[in-house]
């Protein structure tokens, strides 16, 4: 049967009218759609019209059904959000807080309606705020999670600061509440504080009977030599080697005396710009020079240059040389590296304590005996010493004079594998 465009539209209202006798029964609707249609062709809408009925139906049962465990998850994933052991906020681009947790108002110790359409900026600490701030216009450039530590406010129940890591996100922030770490690391520093003064005491009081020693021998010496001199004063043939004798321990004495100001920063360095090279080379010659070591230097040219104490730098690497020699007697190597570094602020915080910026690095390795883990805690310490003779004064000398260049210096060791030492020295801005 074919129909004019009048009759489709005709067929188009009685669809209509067709699914309203569905739903209705009207029987009136149904009279007026057989006026326009055969028997026949009425029966095949009707019977296309139900079809459809049933297929809506079941579009409805499931729609229904994906409702009921929509509804469901989003009840499942609130329990989660309200009960999760850690602070969710829910921000607005500008910080504002959207919605907040249980966990998150028991942290701060705030109610939730005050915690609701507040800038989130608002419970941050004064002293680190810019911290907040710089952390989250960071998530906001670029899309990603970034974490910082922070101290809040809201807390009144307790003196005791509240501090929080908190995870930010462009559009929510987590917060875990680690103020128990942080007082446990402060007590923590305070005992390392106390214990290191202690340590200080007893280095001192090793100093002090080290010094003590030193100078009992010196003196020793001196009234022998005098007491002989006194004795052959009118034969000078007899006396000169006393009077030598004299003058070598007057000077070991004084040697010690000029160690000790640098170490109780007496003497402060004469800095000028300087290259290390030549400093490096000459002191390990004079140092090797007669001993069985062998020494591997490798210095670029191109290395930064450093403002520096020339002469109190050729002591710190000679000091270190002269150390190599003492551990290893029957020979050895010895290699020298330099390499110009830039210390980030990562690796500023967690490998040496110094700035982020542009240094100098020198690395002196022996492959001797190594040293212990006991020792090597205590090996920058005044008269700290292993060998029979010797001050103990070398390395704490080095240590003392590099920290007055703003630099670092770090042994590392492992018995029978050699020992390192690694120094820093900051870069000199040209």
């Amino acid at each position: 049967m074919v129909y004019s465009e009048e009759n489709i539209q005709d067929l188009k209202d009685l669809r209509k009218k067709a699914e309203s006798v569905i739903n209705t029964n009207s029987n009136e609707v149904l009279n007026e759609i057989t006026e326009y249609l055969h028997e026949q062709d009425s029966k095949e809408i009707i019977k296309e019209l139900k079809l459809h009925q049933v297929e809506l139906e079941m579009q409805n049962e499931e729609l229904r059904r994906t409702q009921s465990e929509l509804k469901k998850t989003q009840a499942h994933y609130y329990d989660l959000f309200e009960k999760a052991p850690v602070g969710y906020l829910k921000l607005d681009k500008n910080g504002i807080i959207e919605e907040a947790n249980s966990a998150s108002t028991k942290i701060l110790q705030v109610e939730k309606n005050k915690l609701i359409k507040q800038p989130l900026n608002r419970f941050v600490d004064f002293y680190d705020q810019d911290k907040y701030y710089f952390t989250r216009r960071k998530s906001l450039e670029t899309g990603e999670k970034q974490v910082c530590e922070l101290r809040m406010v809201g807390r009144v129940e307790s003196d005791d600061e509240l501090w929080v890591q908190m995870e930010i996100k462009p559009e929510c922030v987590v917060l875990i509440d680690i103020s128990e770490r942080k007082k446990l690391e402060k007590i923590e520093k305070t005992f390392n504080e106390y214990k290191y003064r202690a340590d200080k005491f007893e280095s001192f009081g090793v100093m002090a009977r080290g010094i003590a020693h030193d100078f009992n021998n010196y003196l020793a010496v001196l009234l022998a030599n005098l007491s002989y001199i006194i004795q052959y004063k009118n034969k000078p043939d007899k006396i000169s080697k006393n009077l030598n004798n004299m003058e070598m321990v007057i000077n070991k004495a004084k040697d010690i005396t000029k160690k000790l100001q640098i170490l109780a920063r007496g003497e402060e360095p004469i800095k000028e710009v300087s290259y290390v090279n030549e400093i490096i080379n000459d002191s390990a010659y004079l140092a090797f020079n007669n001993t069985k070591i062998t020494s591997n230097i490798m210095l670029p040219d191109d290395l930064y240059p450093v403002k520096i104490d020339k002469e109190q730098i050729y002591q710190v690497f000679y000091n270190i040389f002269f150390n190599a020699t003492q551990a290893m007697p029957e020979g050895g190597t010895t290699w020298v590296k330099g390499e110009n570094i830039y210390l980030t602020e990562k690796e500023s915080q967690n490998i040496v304590p110094l700035p982020e910026g542009d240094y100098l690095k020198i690395t002196i390795t022996d492959n001797g005996p190594g040293i212990t883990d006991e020792n090597l805690q205590k090996i920058f310490d005044p008269f700290f010493t292993t060998k029979a003779e010797g001050s103990g004064l070398g390395l704490s000398t080095a240590y003392s004079i590099i920290e007055s260049h703003e630099g670092c210096i770090k042994a590392e060791s492992e018995k029978n594998k050699g020992t390192s030492f690694i120094i820093y020295l900051p870069a000199h801005e040209s």
